[in-house]
Formats: structure tokens, sequence, C-alpha cells
């Protein structure tokens, strides 16, 4: 099978998947090990059933946050490797992907971790806020009828309340025909794009 693309996540979740020229899905792999145990060697054997090598794929689809630098720092090292070497690298980030969805008020919800949440409604700037503040905001969007989208386990979000989560795990795989599309026309590799600062990250 010629023109396969693949897509990688190490966000939050580690996992992969290769789609077609159509942009179905022809394979999809999720784990809870770390990627530096799992993906390379798995990766391998998926694109070995259609006798192809990682280098010879269409295009690379690569989530770019947001997230936390445990997590994003392994994608990240891929898509270098992959832009040093002529490679087409789409980078995305995951709440870019809600204005291509029917839904006219959504908002991207992510646990930063230090008692901080990560919020992005469309049409605003994203903001990182305290567990305090969070609430607010999120009764706010509720009463104007908001949809939240994240791609959280659900408990790193349970403490924001009953919110009727969309995982955008499950959106991507049942809409793939319509985001990756949309993503091939943003044409872009983003900056990763982390919860906060390298030096506030690791600030002791």
């Amino acid at each position: 099978m010629k023109d396969l693309s693949i897509f990688i996540d190490t966000s939050t979740n580690c996992h992969f998947g290769l789609l077609d020229e159509k942009y179905q899905w022809v394979e999809y792999q999720k784990t809870n090990e770390r990627p530096s145990l799992y993906l390379h060697e798995n990766i391998s054997k998926a694109l070995a059933k259609y006798n192809l090598s990682f280098s010879e794929l269409k295009n690379y689809f690569i989530v770019k946050g947001p997230g936390s630098y445990t997590g994003l720092r392994f994608a990240e090292g891929i898509s270098q490797f992959l832009s040093w070497n002529k490679k087409n690298v789409l980078g995305f980030y995951f709440f870019e992907l809600l204005e291509s969805l029917e839904n006219e008020k959504t908002a991207w919800l992510s646990n930063a971790f230090k008692n901080q949440f990560y919020i992005h409604p469309v049409g605003e700037e994203g903001k990182l806020y305290f567990l305090k503040d969070a609430l607010v905001k999120i009764q706010e969007l509720k009463n104007d009828h908001y949809d939240f989208f994240t791609n959280d386990k659900v408990k790193n979000v349970a403490v924001l309340g009953d919110l009727n989560l969309n995982f955008f795990e499950d959106v991507l795989k049942d809409n793939s025909k319509i985001l990756f599309p949309r993503i091939i026309e943003m044409n872009k590799n983003n900056e990763i794009f982390y919860f906060r600062p390298l030096e506030e990250e690791f600030k002791k």
C-alpha cells in the first residue's frame, strides 16, 4: 500500500496510527507505556505489514501540544529529525481542529499539573488557571452552552466537575477524513506548545 501517512501523539497518552491516501485509519495503537519503550518498535512492526520504511511515508502528522515537557519532548525529537531530513512534517495543536467540527461553541481542557488547568475556548486565547479560577471559567462556559474537549485522562480533569467531556482521541478516529485534510490545508509545522516556559516548568 502506497501513500500512507502517520499520526503520532505523546502529549498525554502515547498513540500512533497509519492512514491511507483517503485519510482513513489502517492501523491505530495506544499504550500506557513510555514512548521511548514503545513507539520505535511498534511503528516498525506496523510499517512492515505494508513493506514500508519510516522514511517512505507521505505525511507525518505530529501533535505539538498543548502538553508538558515530559510528554511532548519525545514527539518533538521525532519532528526535528524528520524536518532535518526534509520530510513533510505537519505539526498541529489539538485545539486548532475544534473549529473544523460542527459544534459552534467548543473549548479545550487540559490538566497542566501544578494545580493548574489549561482552558482554550475557540475564538479566545488559551490560558492557564489555578483550580479556583478554572472552576469559575468552566461555569461561565457551561452557562454559555459550550462543549468541552480533552485528550486527558478522566481522573486528571474530574476535579472540574461533571462536564460531559468529549475525548478528542475518539473525535479524531471517527472524523479522520475531515480533520487530517484540514491539517494539510493549514500547511504548517507548529512550534512545540508547552503549558509553561521551561524555566518555569523546572523552577524549584
